[in-house]
């Protein structure tokens, strides 16, 4: 089972004593990364000699997903001054040409110099 902010995929897998290897196909709405829980469990078949059948485990373990594949080259290129509460058209270019790219949006925030000053916070090479 793979988690996030709710199920993603759940899969069943016949493991063999050792090492197993289980695939993960992974989503493309899945983000930065899930949880992979895993839970084994051992039937009650032949319990002669065993001091604790049936047997289960469960681990948790944390996976992040590649970010290059999922991340997109953004250029900005804001007017030198703008007004108050005004929106700024054009102001950033993604070289991708995917889909994605063409569907992403820009949220460009400027805080007032002002702002920064009683808070003893330093511009950002703003004048």
């Amino acid at each position: 089972m793979c988690s996030a902010t709710g199920l993603l995929t759940t899969q069943t897998t016949d493991v063999k004593e050792g090492t197993t290897q289980v695939k993960i196909p992974v989503g493309k709405d899945w983000g930065s990364g899930a949880y992979v829980v895993a839970t084994l469990r051992r039937p009650a078949l032949d319990c002669r000699g065993l001091s604790a059948c049936p047997a289960r485990a469960i681990g948790l373990k944390w996976f992040g997903i590649d970010k290059k594949t999922r991340t997109l080259q953004v250029t900005l290129s804001p007017p030198a001054a703008g007004a108050p509460q005004h929106y700024v058209e054009d102001a950033g270019q993604s070289s991708a040409a995917s889909t994605r790219a063409r569907d992403a949006k820009i949220v460009v925030a400027a805080v007032d110099v002002g702002i920064l000053k009683p808070h003893q916070l330093q511009t950002a090479g703003a004048g």
